[in-house]
């Protein structure tokens, strides 16, 4: 029969639910923690996690996500079903928590030659209520041809669609792990974001922040953001630096290297 003593347990997302449980946890086995926000990491580390949470060789590792995202080095191949024309980016599935609502009513602020100039273009499985309540607001702004639903896009193309687009966009207020956030940093292209945590985290300072309830702030964002090209002239760097945080090869050679170490400390008795 399995005993306690003879498991290690991971946790993955140490935040208020996944840290205390590793806390308790640790106290009776080896825990390993995961969690894919770096400024949290970053704050655990730097207030000596093994004191907080009573664990000699506790371990925290953010994750990450696979290459193929950073193509702001490469060329990519421009969709077909692309607009022309420059275009904003919006990767979700459709959910009242994601927003989609106030960001179609925010880019409904927008001059008519900046919806001209940048259609919107929304990236998600179509066939839901929620969609169909998007559909009926984007008919009742006048917004048919500038505000694109293209349906859901297999996960390998994703890449293209961030690398191309003038300005990404991610409107979510409940989020854990935030891997389309991630994959628009590597890209490299300009990135307009909620402001409800974590998302803040995430992007820290190479992203401009709006809240996601309110679409006359998101507009205003929008306006500056599509206004201002010297403003976003400076994002594009700061988001490849901060989307190298997350690169997933760095995160399982160290998950990997780290495992045996902690293993052999728990045999030792050392945690």
């Amino acid at each position: 029969m399995l005993k306690l003593e003879d498991v290690n347990l991971a946790v993955v997302g140490l935040d208020y639910v996944g840290l205390p449980l590793a806390v308790e946890f640790g106290k009776k086995m080896l825990v390993v923690g995961f969690d894919i926000s770096k400024p949290r990491v970053d704050a655990l580390e730097s207030a000596h996690i093994e004191s907080l949470i009573k664990v000699k060789n506790a371990l925290t590792i953010p994750h990450g996500i696979s290459s193929m995202f950073s193509t702001h080095n490469n060329s990519t191949v421009r969709a077909d079903f692309l607009p022309a024309s420059e275009y904003i980016l919006y990767v979700s599935k459709f959910n009242v928590c994601k927003h989609h609502y106030e960001v179609i009513s925010a880019y409904a602020t927008l001059p008519q030659e900046l919806r001209e100039k940048f259609p919107l273009i929304l990236v998600g499985e179509t066939s839901s209520p929620e969609a169909d309540r998007l559909k009926s607001l984007i008919s009742t702004l006048g917004l048919d041809g500038q505000v694109l639903l293209i349906g859901s896009i297999p996960y390998q193309s994703l890449p293209p669609l961030y690398h191309h687009a003038y300005l990404n966009i991610f409107a979510s207020s409940c989020e854990n792990c935030l891997n389309i956030i991630l994959e628009a940093l590597a890209s490299g292209r300009p990135l307009i974001c909620s402001n409800v945590m974590p998302m803040p985290e995430f992007g820290e300072d190479a992203a401009l922040y709006f809240s996601p309830f309110d679409s006359m702030n998101m507009g205003d964002v929008l306006i500056e953001a599509l206004s201002t090209p010297e403003l976003l002239s400076k994002l594009p760097s700061a988001t490849v630096l901060q989307g190298d945080k997350f690169d997933w090869e760095s995160t399982s050679k160290k998950t990997w290297s780290e495992l045996p170490v902690l293993a052999k400390r728990s045999k030792e008795g050392a945690c």
